[in-house]
């Protein structure tokens, strides 16, 4: 551990990859990231590449059905239809973690096989490896106790205050679904977050998070350019969004995510007599909380600072302004309002 330490204080540069999971039921939702210093940076995707290729040969020699032809009148899922054609020509299954801990789409098979749910915890095992033994750290954005934390920051009808600041042609439901998103709410907090990572460690970060859901509004904040006029946000680049078949490094996070978030979801339903409460909790013992960063101050009573609210206010009025629908004929209306009332605010420390 202590060579982790060592490059997770001298690297200079930090790529952070960021994916969500989430319970069967949707009540617990995790928001995960894996820091992955420059220097293990195409060590690691070497290590997936070479392990996506092993287990395309091991889905080929066993005749799993994404390698084999259609069989017509055979009901599938879409996402094996979608990608038989592809494992068919040589391609290599995505690591694609509750697919394979539920031996879903790509990684389906007749279940009178016993033997498969050992051997995609093989599959899931041999990607952790990777990130341990990679330097790679893990944090957590949003899970159930954080949620709470939010739930206090963001609270019902809250957006309602920002009720006189509308323009006539911009969407109240449509600003309320945004601001009430737990998506969005928890990549506001993962972004203060990693300014202060890049700021205690004086890295420059590169942020790459899983695309497809309402999150992605931090595809174009105005408020960045505010933001850094301020002196804030300028050791990390704005978010980008790639879909997870075109980033190795979004499909670890993605195995690293579910696996704690899974077993989140069995502690927060007091659910440890569950028979993969055991696999589960050795997993993570063993790969994820040696990596875990700062896991003692991400309790349920750690309160928002002054700067992370001020942050969220201009997150909410960046929404409020510029992703809530909205006519170009009123663009330049809304962007003078937009900076007449971040202008207002008072900037803390």
């Amino acid at each position: 551990m202590r060579g982790k330490m060592s490059l997770l204080h001298t690297t200079k540069r930090m790529h952070i990859f960021i994916d969500e999971t989430a319970s069967n039921d949707g009540q617990v939702m995790l928001l995960g990231a894996i820091y992955v210093p420059e220097e293990v940076m195409q060590t690691v995707d070497n290590d997936i590449n070479a392990l996506r290729k092993r287990i395309a040969k091991d889905l080929r020699n066993r005749k799993y059905p994404v390698t084999q032809p259609e069989t017509h009148g055979v009901k599938e899922r879409r996402r094996l239809r979608l990608e038989r054609p592809r494992i068919r020509r040589g391609g290599w299954p995505e690591i694609h973690a509750q697919e394979i801990w539920n031996g879903d789409g790509v990684f389906s098979k007749d279940r009178s096989d016993a033997k498969i749910f050992e051997r995609h915890l093989i599959y899931l095992k041999n990607a952790l490896d990777i990130y341990k033994r990679n330097k790679i750290f893990f944090r957590t954005f949003i899970s159930t106790a954080s949620r709470r934390r939010l739930t206090a920051l963001f609270a019902p009808n809250h957006h309602a205050d920002y009720d006189g600041f509308y323009t006539g042609d911009v969407s109240r439901s449509r600003f309320k679904d945004l601001y009430d998103n737990i998506y969005v709410q928890a990549l506001a907090e993962m972004l203060t977050t990693i300014e202060e990572d890049s700021l205690e460690y004086d890295w420059e970060a590169d942020i790459i998070c899983d695309a497809g859901q309402k999150h992605e509004v931090y595809r174009s904040l105005v408020a960045f350019e505010f933001f850094r006029s301020q002196g804030i946000f300028t050791k990390i680049a704005d978010p980008i969004f790639l879909d997870s078949d075109k980033s190795n490094l979004i499909q670890l996070c993605d195995t690293v995510t579910f696996i704690y978030g899974k077993l989140e979801a069995l502690v927060d339903s007091k659910n440890e007599m569950h028979r993969h409460y055991e696999i589960l909790e050795s997993i993570v013992k063993e790969y994820v909380d040696p990596t875990y960063l700062y896991k003692a101050r991400i309790g349920a009573g750690r309160p928002s600072t002054d700067k992370q609210i001020y942050i969220q206010e201009i997150f909410a009025l960046n929404l409020l302004f510029f992703h809530s629908g909205g006519h170009a004929s009123t663009l330049q209306a809304r962007e003078r309002r937009f900076h007449q009332l971040i202008n207002n605010l008072e900037i803390v420390s």
